[in-house]
């Protein structure tokens, strides 16, 4: 059953009991300006017109500026990069409730590979 908010203002979308947007409607009606500029958009028109032994250089010299900023104490260049290479790391919440008071939490600690498969209480049991 789809049911309409009370809208706070003008220019609010649709959206069901739950608060979800209907289907034709966008939180973001005017979308991206068209005159922002993309870093990754700039960096890649500058790329296509290098040579292909250009590009090389160019992409070793950025790399390697970004891992001397690591290096050099910049700790969320660092957190980064660990990010970007290893993934984020990945855990899950388990709440099991009886009426009003939670009878227990368990966790998932992924082991090695990134496979959630080693459950535990919150207690460590």
């Amino acid at each position: 059953m789809i049911k309409e908010l009370n809208k706070t203002g003008d220019n609010k979308p649709q959206r069901n009991e739950k608060g979800q947007l209907l289907p034709g409607n966008t939180a973001n009606p005017k979308g991206r300006p068209l005159d922002s500029i993309s870093l990754t958009d700039a960096i890649k028109r500058r790329l296509k017109d290098l040579s292909p032994d250009q590009k090389r250089t160019a992409l070793d010299w950025l790399a390697d500026n970004i891992i001397q900023d690591a290096l050099e104490n910049n700790n969320a260049m660092r957190k980064l990069i660990w990010n970007y290479v290893d993934g984020m790391p990945r855990a899950s919440l388990d709440i099991t409730s009886v009426g009003e008071k939670i009878s227990g939490i368990n966790y998932i600690i992924p082991n090695g590979d990134n496979n959630p498969t080693n459950p535990q209480t919150a207690s460590g049991k």
